[in-house]
């Protein structure tokens, strides 16, 4: 989509081109010359016109359109409702149409036809009668209560997509970002559906706290410098000197309670044998007919090490169960058990039975999940699985967030996915694949305190 000024050079040919702002006053603009303006004075034939111009460009602007056209003007006047002409631009391509086509029936001219007219305000009840077939609105809050029902937008995808041919070879690193967030790699991978937002404006004020990305990347730089054995004042002049932490002693206590709280994740680390240089294996499975690559790392003595500077979440879970289900698959000489620490705790998964069968179940969710949108939520289904108390409370809660925690249904993709349900999401589908795809998970792990 592309913006711009009604100007010289600046059409380009599109499927859709609109003009905004056609009013009479405003386009063609009028020729204003200062009066020591020699040109004005001295008129020649070959002198620039802006009305003459203008009308080029318009005429430019109307080619460029491949399949629409789009014009919009003020009809109305917003202190007395009386009508107001649009631009004498407009006025000349209503007469040529007019002249040149064929009204249908009842109307007088065609080009009657082709025009809408808005109501004044958006809450106008014109925009919610069915017999008003050209206007509409999506803003059900401006609806009375009672006066009329607005039906809700529906789901974005009614049937499941058609795949010319699933896919033959997958690898670890896009099952576990499927599994962390299906909704967005369907969107995003399949549809071509980006949602993200990049924040280009710097910031003009010098932090006072931390946020949860910048103490993810404090907890990083002060655990890679703690195994090389650097004293915490060392650490806190570098991380000042980055810019991204706070001045004064406000900044200072901020990074006693980080080093304080990744302390027992550089022991627990230690006393693994961790090393984030450990060895790397590359795997090559047939699973179920579908072949499954990628690389395991970092193997230690003790098998697959995982590790978070934050507290355990479900993406951290499952990115060490899709790796060790792959290690137990494989014909590896490889101690085939797995560990992921962090500063809550750490976890660990022992040998699984049939870890063929738990990666085909995988792949086919997988393979489905591709083709339609799968009620799946890594924090809300985790909870369900992992509660002692109501499965069907926990997950709500960590769905609905509350103002002090973000909730997945603040998650743009699954607002757009699903735009058409609510908190009745969690029901049915949801509950079968939270124990489909985390139930196994939470039988086979064991907790490390």
């Amino acid at each position: 989509m592309t913006f711009a000024a009604l100007a010289a050079g600046r059409c380009l040919p599109a499927k859709l081109v609109c003009l905004l702002g056609m009013n009479d006053s405003a386009y063609p603009r009028a020729d204003s010359r200062h009066g020591f303006d020699l040109i004005a004075q001295y008129p020649r034939v070959s002198d620039r016109r802006q009305r003459e111009e203008d009308r080029q460009v318009f005429l430019d602007a109307m080619l460029c359109a491949r399949q629409q056209l789009y014009i919009s003007y003020t009809g109305r006047d917003i202190r007395d409702d009386r009508s107001k002409p649009p631009s004498t631009l407009i006025s000349e391509l209503f007469d040529y149409i007019d002249r040149t086509s064929q009204p249908q029936a009842n109307m007088s001219k065609t080009s009657s036809v082709i025009t809408i007219q808005h109501p004044m305000q958006a809450f106008s009840e014109q925009y919610f009668q069915d017999n008003a077939t050209q206007l509409f609105s999506y803003a059900r809050e401006l609806v009375r209560s009672g006066d009329v029902v607005v039906p809700g937008p529906g789901a974005l995808v009614d049937v499941p997509l058609t795949r010319t041919e699933t896919e033959s070879e997958i690898t670890l690193e896009n099952l576990v970002q499927f599994f962390t967030h299906p909704v967005r790699v369907l969107l995003r991978d399949v549809l071509d559906i980006r949602l993200e937002s990049a924040d280009v404006l710097l910031q003009t004020r010098e932090p006072v706290e931390l946020d949860y990305y910048t103490r993810m990347t404090v907890r990083e730089i002060m655990l890679a410098e703690k195994q090389r054995g650097a004293a915490f004042e060392a650490v806190v002049d570098q991380l000042r000197a980055g810019g991204k932490v706070p001045m004064g002693a406000v900044g200072f206590r901020a990074l006693e309670f980080e080093w304080y709280k990744i302390a027992p994740l550089y022991d627990r680390l230690l006393s693994a044998g961790f090393s984030a240089e450990g060895e790397v294996i590359e795997l090559v499975l047939d699973v179920a007919g579908t072949r499954l690559t990628g690389s395991v790392s970092p193997l230690t003595t003790n098998g697959l090490v995982h590790c978070s500077v934050m507290d355990l979440t479900a993406r951290d879970r499952i990115r060490l169960w899709v790796s060790h289900l792959a290690l137990c698959a494989s014909d590896t000489s490889y101690t085939r058990s797995s560990q992921v620490f962090g500063p809550d705790q750490a976890e660990s998964f022992d040998v699984i039975g049939e870890p063929h069968t738990l990666l085909a179940d995988l792949i086919a969710v997988y393979q489905e999940g591709l083709t339609r949108p799968l009620p799946f939520f890594p924090r809300s289904a985790w909870e369900y699985v992992s509660t002692s108390g109501d499965p069907a409370k926990a997950a709500a809660r960590i769905w609905a967030g509350n103002e002090y925690a973000w909730g997945e249904s603040d998650d743009a993709y699954n607002q757009l996915a699903f735009r058409d349900s609510g908190i009745e999401i969690l029901e049915g589908e949801f509950e079968q694949l939270a124990s489909r795809i985390l139930g196994p998970l939470q039988a086979n792990r064991v907790v490390i305190r």
